[in-house]
């Protein structure tokens, strides 16, 4: 790495997870974290391998199969963490231990109860066990916005004589703002001893609307690492958002003179692959992978991109991958074609079985589309497949017209065992989640009911994602499907179906 160049360290799959609902399968972050890979991330922090087992399992499954990119664990400032973290990265070409422990005052009175010397001894402990598995070690101050500026050079000076090789200074609560942050990550650099031995990082979250502005603003300040999400999802308000800081980047090179690795090319497609496994969609007016991004309403910004594009676009809508996501597949492909454009989406079907389901369910949607796209073609396969459904949909019809109430008949195979209802309800789609209770009896609360098209047109499919929660448990489902109100009904189940799997995940700092 040279000093012009800026590290893009993507925490999808850790920081990303922890969005209610959002919790992932070994198989979705693996799809994931390949995509991760030709996107070109410099690190990818697969997750908190103390976690849970299953968390461990899917960071090693990615620790297998990923070359180019770096492979990170977080690791709480603890034994245990760090030992499982070095075990589950091992297999990696490239990987790194990301270990931290929180600095201010409020973190290490309430929630560590240690003062600031046991939490320094603690740090450089930390940063040495993690040199057992890797010498790229990264070490994260924990609220360091909110952490006095003489105990943060304290801990930085000790953690760098203990080895560590990045230095994350995080922005957790989201409570700085721009000019406040290049200035902290400025004074740290200057105060702190080997600064020019290590890559500065910051990790910022949006509670303020302010992470990528903050991020950028430690950037300009000598920052070299960037820790971002795809969609800016995370926890809260989400994280600074990995496309909007490579295009801030690339678009005021003559601000930052800095390069990244990232193919732009790849920035859609990775947003959509990621909000189809999430569940969380991405909205219209979001910055450079949202559906309104670079459309043009007014009439005066019509005419002037017409005569000249830059007279309103500031960026190419095929740099970022707009425009080039057309699968050129009808009915009468056949399986082979499928399965090549399957392996370039980075989608990949475990056995024969799966392959055949997906063509089958390609043929069907062909039968209804003129045109297929890239986003169908994830929406079809589905990030949100259960391996095991207890609930399928096998049959739906509903009755709505002007002054009457909609009804609905729902089939539904309860485990293999097909059931049916029927019921009245506000709506159509209202009345199909209704009969769909009448079934299952899951008591389960609706907490979000969002629609969108997958792409354009009057044949688009929907993509419909509902929030479900019970017993302390959320879930996001997802479903598509040309009809809205059919998948209204299948995001419902996978929903349930989510719900009725034992995927519990523990908070990385709980």
């Amino acid at each position: 790495m040279t000093n012009k160049q800026l590290i893009i360290f993507d925490t999808t799959l850790r920081d990303g997870e922890q969005s209610p609902g959002a919790a992932m399968t070994k198989d979705e972050k693996l799809r994931i974290a390949r995509q991760l890979e030709k996107l070109g991330v410099n690190v990818i922090e697969a997750g908190f391998a103390a976690a849970s087992p299953g968390d461990f399992d899917a960071i090693r499954a990615i620790a297998e199969v990923i070359t180019e990119s770096t492979v990170c664990s977080l690791a709480r400032a603890n034994e245990n963490d760090i030992r499982r973290a070095g075990e589950a990265i091992a297999p990696a070409k490239k990987r790194r231990i990301h270990t931290f422990i929180a600095t201010s005052p409020i973190h290490m009175q309430n929630k560590l109860r240690m003062t600031p010397e046991q939490v320094l001894e603690r740090a450089v402990q930390a940063v040495k066990w993690a040199r057992e598995y890797t010498d790229d070690v990264e070490f994260s101050a924990e609220d360091a916005v909110r952490s006095d500026m003489d105990f943060l050079v304290q801990v930085f000076d000790a953690v760098i004589e203990a080895g560590a090789k990045t230095i994350n200074v995080p922005d957790t609560v989201g409570y700085s703002v721009p000019a406040q942050w290049g200035e902290r990550m400025a004074q740290l650099i200057a105060r702190v001893k080997n600064a020019d031995q290590v890559i500065w990082s910051t990790h910022c979250h949006n509670d303020l609307g302010m992470a990528v502005a903050n991020s950028l603003s430690a950037v300009l300040a000598g920052a070299r690492q960037v820790e971002c999400t795809i969609n800016g999802l995370g926890e809260r308000a989400g994280n600074a958002s990995l496309e909007e800081i490579v295009m801030a980047v690339k678009t005021r090179r003559d601000i930052f003179q800095l390069e990244t690795s990232i193919d732009t090319t790849q920035i859609v497609t990775t947003s959509k692959l990621v909000s189809t496994i999430t569940g969380y969609p991405v909205q219209p007016n979001k910055a450079v992978v949202g559906a309104n991004a670079f459309a043009h309403e007014s009439g005066i910004h019509q005419d002037g991109v017409l005569k000249h594009r830059e007279t309103y676009e500031i960026m190419r809508a095929e740099d970022v991958g707009w425009g080039a996501n057309k699968l050129t597949l009808g009915k009468l492909s056949g399986r082979n074609a499928f399965r090549t454009r399957l392996t370039e989406l980075g989608i990949t079907l475990e056995g024969e079985d799966a392959l055949n389901a997906a063509f089958a369910r390609f043929k069907e949607l062909a039968d209804k589309k003129s045109e297929i796209f890239d986003e169908d073609i994830q929406a079809l396969v589905g990030g949100n497949v259960i391996s095991e459904e207890c609930f399928k949909l096998t049959y739906l019809q509903v009755a709505s017209q002007t002054g009457e109430v909609p009804h609905a008949i729902v089939a539904v195979t309860d485990n293999g065992l097909e059931r049916r209802a029927e019921a009245d309800g506000g709506g159509p789609v209202d009345a199909a989640f209704k009969a769909i209770e009448k079934i299952v009896a899951s008591g389960a609360e609706l907490q979000l009911y969002s629609v969108n098209n997958i792409t354009s047109g009057t044949d688009a499919q929907g993509e419909v994602t509902v929030r479900l929660s019970k017993g302390g448990r959320i879930v996001n489902g997802q479903g598509a499907d040309t009809d809205i109100v059919i998948a209204s009904a299948k995001a419902y189940l996978n929903g349930l179906n989510k719900l009725y799997t034992n995927a519990e995940r523990a908070h990385p700092q709980v």
